[in-house]
């Protein structure tokens, strides 16, 4: 099972640019989140651990 990745978004129009492929390559899947748009998600956030690449 994969671990994700949860991006929240500041500005709608940004994204992982040129660290798009890190998080793959490590074993992550990628959830993109605009605040703005939906609601945080509690659950995943309250589970999310200190990581690093």
């Amino acid at each position: 099972m994969n671990k994700t990745a949860l991006v929240i978004l500041h500005v709608h129009f940004e994204d992982l640019d040129t660290l798009a492929l890190l998080p793959g390559q490590r074993g992550y899947d990628v959830r993109y989140l605009d605040p703005a748009v939906e609601p945080l998600p509690a659950a995943q956030v309250s589970c999310a651990t200190n990581w690093r690449w």
